[in-house]
């Protein structure tokens, strides 16, 4: 996934969080950075009461990508 937001004064991460709790529908302070604030590479964490139906959102992006979801 690539940003728009630049990577100074930690816009970038926050704009994946909150990317990525409009994506799987949870408030956004339920998501946090659990690993990779200085890295390309993040890790997320979402607390189990605050999970979403991760299937539906694996068919969209296989739908996106032209692949099947599995």
């Amino acid at each position: 996934m690539r940003l728009a937001a630049p990577a100074v004064d930690n816009k970038a991460n926050a704009a994946l969080l909150e990317f990525m709790a409009a994506q799987i529908k949870i408030r956004k302070n339920k998501i946090r950075l659990a690993a990779g604030d200085k890295s390309r590479q993040k890790r997320l964490f979402i607390p189990s009461e605050a999970g979403p139906d991760f299937s539906a959102l694996v068919a969209q992006a296989g739908n996106e990508t032209g692949e099947q979801a599995k």
